[in-house]
């Protein structure tokens, strides 16, 4: 049973950032390098260096290594090697950490840097101190602290030097004691004398041995002599205390160093386990057996306490990672329930989580960055970093841990280089620090997805898909080159200022600064948003100076717009603006677009420019056809109203790009290519290049798998633009390739040429071609394949039916069912009935399956069954009838057409089809049909005028047969077709309340027809009323149908339709009848019921009355035997057959 106030949260990735190692410019001077080098073993290619070493602050960075200390600082001198600092390390036989050093800013200022010269304190693992108070000096203070032989854990600066005196610190060991160790005499800050005093620790009686069994019991059931060591301890200034925090896996103790005293501590078994288990429980469905938990590490975060907390059971060999928060009510009081926790998904590197690893939950780090901690939210942060030796994972929590609003939480996980190894780890104000041995310094920082630094892509001088990351020695060009293009396309106004500067920030990976600075853009409305920002980016790709190089110019426009599209995605204006009208220039008049189609345009624009370039530089014969084309392009009203006269001065304005490929499409007219062969291929292999260029430019940034997608929307501006002339160079193609003077290797090149040119203008272009007249030119020259896999590629499924409607059966249906599952979200199944039916090819039509097929051939009966009938189908000829017939609600010819077909095709189906359902259905809706046929057209057209075909309801046929007709003749008649057509429903229907109801309403209206103050007797009763006239014709009258010597309503169905409760009937009728008219009338039925139960019990043959018209009489038929009469009647089926089956031959 799981705790009430228990909430499990299930951590996911998220797609739009990614956990990256971003390189920090610090580099290892070479007096490092030399240190690594000597503790590198080549024969068994490992090396000494030991994994926590290393570490830095904000001004300076220091690797241990063997009996020296290397300090530097952190900013790179421009004009000289960084030099180390050497300190020696005190002699120790246990492994050093960094945790036991601490870098402090001394008293003494730096006359070249005005900044304090850093101290350095250093504790070994045995107790040996060593203090230099400036590093600058070769100087130090040795002193053997006693620790009592306990191991050194954790360094930490709790007062800076002031006032003359040194700076103090608190020294944590492995067994929980706590020492504080502050200045020796009055000069301390000059002599760097330091002093220890025990604060809290293990002591034979009083208040430190209680606390010594509290810190050093096991909470695993560990003995005294065995306790559960310290792994992690730090400080925390709270208003009132000085807190310190002793992290092990059993147990979680918090002291109050100005006191000193204990203020709880917690068991690991009694408090965290507990969370464990719950967990467990809910992913086993099940109680957990031999559940253990271990506290790994704890930090600081929003006030409270974020645990990292290792889980295994009983039937998992791994081990599984939780993080709890406690509130920040922990600095007062013990905690008594986690308010917020998760279990941290472990995708990659499992076997290090093995329960059988001793170092599973000492190589686990818990990083939390001051800003991060003292963030509300996780945005614009790196979230809650955990390092491991091998990997690091981010979390983003909840705003709220008390109430989160989402049980999604953000998780990212990043591996570390291979073959590198981690020496130190440290936690800055705002980032994460890792340092690698090979790789060097790095920040561990959750950016948006293609921000990270080195990309391959970017080392490529001509690459057209831009890098989405510039490198930190790059940033800085950029920069400035950033700052003329602001200058010189926008005014001086505080949104571009602001905008401009945010931009800058987030480049520089500084996204809190960045959205800082943007308060005053988010309050802008989204049309004018969108508007700033498209004069913002028109003025990067628009941007020219003769002193740049071109190449430098177009790498830089790459750059700076992909990465901006970055910054709009992860600044929250990106779903702004692509909800944005927008207005683009087309052919120098303002167009209404919207947010995407500037977006998309811009990068496009760079990128098309780019392979534009490429393609000028790649050959002498491509920069003479260039000089042509920009000579004519210069001559636009456009081009001359900005002033442009140099030839290369196009490449600046990439806004007006897209006239250069429709004049190079200008150049195969054939008024202007030369007769000479030689020239003409020159030139049209050129032009091919260049637009294959662009093509390939546009399509590889499109398909950039770190670029923010934009979604594609009709009226793109390449198709406003110039992918029209793509058109007409394959033309030009084709038409080249039909005068056959080219040669074969041409020949090829050339249908190389149009296919990656055609394909660029259907996928441009909206809509989806149909029976496009250029592949057709292309199957007609043989191209075959390449023809359909461009139809295929964008949906010509006019070219792909033609096609294959041409191939053998097998292939050809085969090939359609491919294209039906394929495109099954275009629709391809219905359009190809259409094209069959409209192109009157039903054969193959008939021959498509599936439920859509089946309804639409619905809508054309005669090519369905008729050609089921024709095949001799007729079960399924039956089936397809019957759901015409059912759902035929206009015409009642079609109905009853559909419905007798359906029973012939029934009754003569052998092919083992299960037609059952047929039969049920035709016995369900033959009475409807038997009796709307016997309607007469004289109520049709009362109640439908002309329409004789109408369809009728059951509801519909009862009315109109009841209504007042011109003879009480004829209205007997109409209640006679009324109830007999409810007591032929009710034998299908014979439990039917609905039906008896109607009954019983029909006898009503039967009985109120008269008015009963005029009937004064028995008499008039059975003679001058409707109710009998009606009861008269019920025992007498036994009218048959055309062709049947039978009657067609028998006695005993007349029964059915009397009614069961005479008295009841009465009282609801409307009509003032007296006692003894009552008495009357319920004679009258009893009498009917009696006339009709004597008729009932009468053979059927005594109601045998031949029609001599149809059959003959009686003695001709003992004349000539009945043989003749079932032969006329066996041609009447056949020859109706026939006729069913010559229609569907003629359909």
């Amino acid at each position: 049973m799981l705790d009430p106030t228990y909430q499990h949260f299930k951590v996911s990735p998220d797609k739009e950032l990614e956990l990256t190692l971003d390189g920090v410019p610090i580099e290892y001077p070479a007096l490092v390098k030399e240190a690594f080098l000597n503790n590198w073993h080549a024969s068994a290619h490992r090396t000494d260096v030991p994994s926590n070493c290393a570490s830095l602050n904000e001004r300076h960075c220091w690797v241990m290594s063997r009996n020296q200390m290397f300090i530097w600082e952190r900013a790179k001198s421009s004009n000289r090697a960084t030099i180390p600092h050497v300190l020696p390390l005190p002699t120790s036989g246990l492994p050093r950490s960094s945790k036991c050093v601490v870098v402090y800013d001394g008293s003494r200022i730096s006359t070249t840097s005005k900044l304090p010269i850093p101290g350095v304190v250093i504790v070994s693992p045995e107790g040996v101190l060593r203090h230099w108070t400036s590093i600058e000096s070769s100087n130090y203070i040795e002193k053997v602290l006693d620790i009592n032989s306990e191991v050194a854990l954790k360094l930490e600066l709790t007062d800076e030097p002031s006032d003359g005196k040194s700076a103090s610190f608190l020294l944590t060991t492995t067994s929980g004691t706590i020492y504080f160790i502050n200045g020796e005499g009055e000069n301390s800050g000059k002599t760097g004398s330091l002093e220890c005093h025990k604060v809290i620790g293990r002591e034979p009686q009083g208040f430190r041995r209680r606390l010594s069994s509290i810190i050093f019991s096991s909470g695993n059931g560990l003995s005294k002599e065995n306790p559960s060591l310290v792994t992690n301890s730090f400080t925390f200034e709270s208003k009132n205390a000085l807190l310190v925090v002793e992290v092990s896996p059993d147990l979680l103790s918090v002291f109050n160093m100005l006191e000193p005293s204990e203020v709880w501590t917690l068991k690991t078994k009694e408090f965290f386990q507990q969370k464990v288990t719950y967990f467990f429980e809910q992913d086993l469905k099940r109680v957990p057996n031999l559940v253990r938990s271990h506290l790994i590490d704890v930090s600081v975060f929003r006030g409270g306490l974020m645990c990292l907390v290792g889980g295994s059971h009983e039937d998992t060999p791994l081990v599984s990672l939780f993080i709890v928060w406690l509130s920040p009510d922990w600095q007062t009081k013990q905690p008594t329930e986690a308010v917020w926790s998760a279990k941290i998904p472990i995708n990659e590197h499992r076997a290090l989580f093995a329960k059988q690893d001793p170092q599973v939950y000492s190589n686990s780090t818990l990083c939390i960055p001051k800003d991060t901690a003292e963030s509300k939210s996780a945005e614009r942060t790196d979230g809650i970093v955990i390092v491991n030796p091998f990997f690091a994972i981010s979390l983003y929590l909840p705003f709220d841990l008390y109430k989160p609003k989402k049980a999604l939480s953000l998780y990212r996980y990043i591996s570390l280089p291979a073959r590198d190894q981690l020496i130190g780890c440290s936690i800055g104000k705002t980032y994460t620090y890792i340092i690698l041995l090979e790789t060097g310094v790095s920040t561990v920082r959750l950016l948006p997805r293609g921000f990270s630094d080195g990309s391959m892509m970017y080392n490529k001088t001509q690459i057209v898909v831009p890098s989405l990351a510039a490198g930190a020695d790059d940033w800085c060009v950029l920069s400035e080159l950033l700052t003329e293009m602001v200058a010189a396309g926008l005014p001086k106004t505080p949104v571009f200022q602001s905008l401009h500067k945010s931009f800058e920030l987030f480049a520089e990976k500084d996204m809190a600064k960045a959205s800082e600075l943007l308060k005053e853009v988010h309050k802008m409305a989204d049309q004018e948003l969108c508007r700033v920002v498209q004069q913002f980016l028109s003025a990067i790709i628009d941007y020219s100076d003769a002193a740049n190089k071109t190449d430098t110019e177009l790498h830089a426009k790459r750059v700076l717009t992909a990465r901006f599209h970055l910054f709009l995605k992860h600044m929250g204006l990106w779903d702004r603006i692509i909800v944005s009208p927008c207005t683009v220039m087309r052919g120098g008049v303002a167009q209404m677009r919207v947010g995407p189609t500037m977006l998309g345009e811009i990068s496009e624009r760079v990128a098309a420019t780019s392979a534009i370039w490429t393609w000028k530089c790649s050959d002498e014969s491509n920069a003479a056809i260039f000089d042509v084309i920009i000579e004519k392009a210069l001559r636009i009203p456009e081009v001359q109203d900005l002033g442009l006269k140099d030839k290369d001065a196009l490449f600046g304005r990439c806004g007006l790009v897209h006239h250069i490929p429709m004049i190079a499409a200008q150049q195969l007219d054939k008024e202007i290519l030369t007769k000479a062969k030689a020239h003409r291929m020159e030139v049209f292999h050129s032009v091919c290049e260049l637009l294959t260029g662009v093509r390939d430019a546009i399509f590889t940034w499109r398909n950039c798998r770190t670029r923010i997608p934009v979604p594609r929307l009709p009226l793109w501006w390449t198709a406003e633009t110039f992918a029209p002339c793509y058109r007409l160079v394959a033309e030009r193609i084709l038409e080249e390739l039909r005068d056959g003077q080219a040669s074969d290797s041409e020949r090829t090149r050339l249908f190389m040429y149009i296919l990656g040119i055609y394909d660029f203008y259907l996928s441009e272009m909206d809509g989806r071609p149909d029976n496009d007249k250029i592949l057709q030119d292309l199957i007609a020259m043989g191209k075959v394949g390449d023809a359909i896999e461009l139809a295929e590629r964008h949906k010509d499924f006019g070219t792909l039916i033609k096609n294959f409607l041409n191939t053998e059966i097998h292939t050809r249906q085969k090939t359609f069912e491919r294209y039906k599952k394929t495109y099954e979200n275009d629709d391809f199944e219905m359009y190809l009935c259409d094209y069959l039916k409209r192109n009157g090819r039903n054969d193959v039509l008939l021959q498509q399956g599936g439920r859509r097929v089946d309804a639409y051939l619905d809508n054309f009966k005669e090519l369905r069954y008729g050609r089921e009938i024709a095949n001799k189908q007729f079960g399924k000829a039956a089936l397809t009838l019957m759901s015409l017939a059912e759902a035929e609600s206009k015409s009642f010819s079609k109905f009853s057409d559909f419905l007798t077909r359906a029973y012939y095709c029934a009754s003569i189906c052998q092919d083992g089809t299960d037609v059952s359902e047929v039969f049920d259905f035709y016995k369900r809706r033959y009475p409807e049909m038997k009796h709307r046929n016997r309607i007469p057209p004289e109520i049709l057209k009362t109640g439908y005028g002309n329409d004789f075909d109408a369809m009728m309801s059951v509801e519909e046929m009862l009315e109109w047969n009841m209504s007042l007709q011109t003879s009480d003749e004829a209205t007997v008649d109409g209640y006679a077709r009324a109830f007999h057509l409810l007591a032929d429903l009710f034998v299908v229907h014979p439990d039917s309340v609905e039906l008896r109801e109607k009954i019983e309403k029909t006898w009503l209206s039967v009985i109120d027809y008269d008015e009963w103050n005029r009937v004064k007797s028995k008499d008039d009763v059975e003679k001058k009323t409707m109710f009998g006239k009606f009861c008269d014709w019920l025992t007498s009258m036994y009218p048959a149908d055309k062709g049947d010597p039978f009657p067609a309503w028998m006695p005993l169905s007349r029964l059915v339709i009397l009614p069961s409760n005479v008295e009841t009937l009465l009282e609801e009728s409307t009509s003032e009848t007296t006692v003894n008219q009552r008495a009357w009338i319920k004679g009258h039925i009893k009498w009917v019921a009696e006339q009709l139960g004597h008729q009932a019990r009468l053979p059927k043959s005594a109601y045998f009355r031949p029609d001599p018209k149809e059959n003959g009489s009686i003695g001709q038929a003992v004349l000539e035997g009945f043989a003749p009469i079932l032969e006329q009647r066996e041609l009447r089926v056949i020859a109706m057959l026939d006729k069913m089956s010559g229609g569907a031959k003629k359909a």
